[in-house]
């Protein structure tokens, strides 16, 4: 099963990284599941502020998603 990143965001509302091939990458080993940490998505955009994560993707069959979280949640991009 592939899923396909179509975007995806990583900061807060002054400084914000595209992280589309890096979650990418994650889901191309096989992990649905993405843990959204400063490690994760490679780098700290904005230091002592609380991030936000987002995502638009293709599942398998043509369907396409978007999910979001807080820094430190997790996403799964099946459920």
């Amino acid at each position: 099963m592939t899923i396909i990143i179509i975007g995806a965001t990583y900061g807060t509302l002054i400084a914000g990284l595209d992280v589309t091939e890096v979650v990418q990458n994650i889901v191309n080993t096989g992990n649905d599941d993405i843990l959204v940490t400063n490690d994760t998505m490679g780098g700290d955009p904005e230091f002592g502020v609380k991030k936000v994560f987002g995502v638009l993707y293709k599942l398998p069959d043509g369907s396409i998603l978007a999910r979001g979280c807080l820094e430190g949640q997790t996403v799964d991009l099946f459920h």
